[in-house]
Order: C-alpha cells, then structure tokens, then sequence
C-alpha cells in the first residue's frame, strides 16, 4: 500500500541585515496574515484584539488590526500579495483591512488622522485608502495621504488616485506631480504640486529580499527597493 504523502510549506520570517539589506522567508500562500512589518522605529504599535503591543520587524498583521505611531514612531508595512508598500509616518493611526480573494487581497487603509506613503508597483486585488473625509481608490501608482484639520491631501507620485469626497460625492482624478484636497466642506481641489508640498521621507528607504518556496517547493527571491 502506497504511503500518503502531505506536502507542508513551512512559515519562516527572517530578519536579518546582510549588504544593507533585510532578508525576509514567507510563506507565498499565507491565508491567515495579509502584511507584514518591514520595519519599525521609535513609538510604534499595533493593536490586535483588544491590546497594544510594539512593532518589530518580522511581525505579522491581520485584517482589522490597528497601527499607531506617536512621536518618532514609523512603520513600513508590506502586503504578502503584491508587495505593496506602506509608510506610517509619525502621529498617525491606521487600520489594515484586507480579504483574500483566491491569491490576490483586497486591500483598505482606514487612516483616522496623519500621514502615508503608499507604494503600489504590480498590484494585485482592489486598494483603497479612506479617511474621514475622503476615499482614494488606487490604480498602480505611488502617492502620499495626509488627513488633519482641513481634510485628506492626496499628492500623486506616478500612475492615477480616484479621489472621491464622502460628503458630496464629488470625485476627481490625481495624477503624478499632481495635489487633490478634499475638504470637509465637501470640494475637491486639484493643482499642480509644489515641491515644498511634499514630505520629507529622510533616510527611510531600503532594500529587502523575500524570499520564499511556492506550492511546488521551488524556491523564489524578489528584490524590493522602497
């Protein structure tokens, strides 16, 4: 009688610095997790369930979990589908939402109040960012959001942002070296970018390798710069 064999794909995340480069294993097929922290500094936090805990590079998120940075915190945040990236910036408070749809994820950012930098270069099932204000639907691009007094900024980097304003309605489109303001008084503005307009992102960016085995245990590596 033949054995039966079960083929299991095990789930290790690395981190390590080698080159200047942090090297991440994940699973390809994670059907739990949908982003993973890339990295972290200063006050940074999520909250899964009912409890706060710190960030560390390496460290899974799941739909509905919370990210908070105050003071110095930032996080980087790397959806496991597509790669896409995301910058918590200081003072700010977001919720990852995402739902499998077969291997790609759908993908909301629920962001209260501060800023993001998103980076979208092969996507892979809907993203949208919502604020109190506003919703910016996503089409392979790379844009920053903030969200304060007056209500969401959308500043577009490459590719298009669909930004609709939630009171009236109204939507327009951002393109690169474009600035879309929805107000809470309902408009939306859309000018050329200023380059003072535009955050400093400082000594934030990186390289990292995932690397991981696919259903067939082939070993794959993609190299990201963000």
């Amino acid at each position: 009688m033949k054995n039966l064999i079960f083929k299991f794909v095990a789930v290790v995340v690395v981190a390590s610095i080698a080159i200047g480069a942090s090297v991440y294993l994940a699973q390809a097929n994670d059907n739990k997790a949908v982003a993973f922290v890339v990295k972290a500094l200063g006050k940074a936090q999520a909250k899964q369930g009912k409890s706060w805990s710190d960030l560390n590079k390496g460290s899974r998120l799941f739909s509905g979990d919370e990210v908070k940075t105050s003071g110095d915190g930032y996080a980087a945040v790397m959806f496991l589908d597509d790669k896409s990236i995301v910058k918590v910036k200081p003072n700010s408070i977001l919720k990852i939402q995402g739902t499998y749809e077969g291997k790609s994820i759908s993908k909301q950012l629920v962001m209260d109040v501060g800023e993001l930098f998103v980076k979208v270069s092969k996507q892979k099932g809907s993203f949208q960012v919502a604020t109190p204000t506003s919703v910016a639907s996503v089409k392979g691009t790379e844009f920053w959001v903030m969200e304060g007094t007056q209500g969401t900024t959308i500043i577009g980097l490459e590719g298009l942002i669909e930004i609709t304003n939630k009171i009236t309605n109204q939507t327009s489109n951002v393109s690169a070296g474009q600035t879309g303001r929805s107000t809470k008084a309902g408009e939306i503005r859309v000018e050329d970018t200023q380059e003072s307009d535009i955050p400093d992102a400082g000594d934030l960016k990186e390289e990292i390798i995932i690397r991981f085995k696919d259903a067939d245990g082939k070993e794959k590596e993609v190299k990201i710069q963000y």
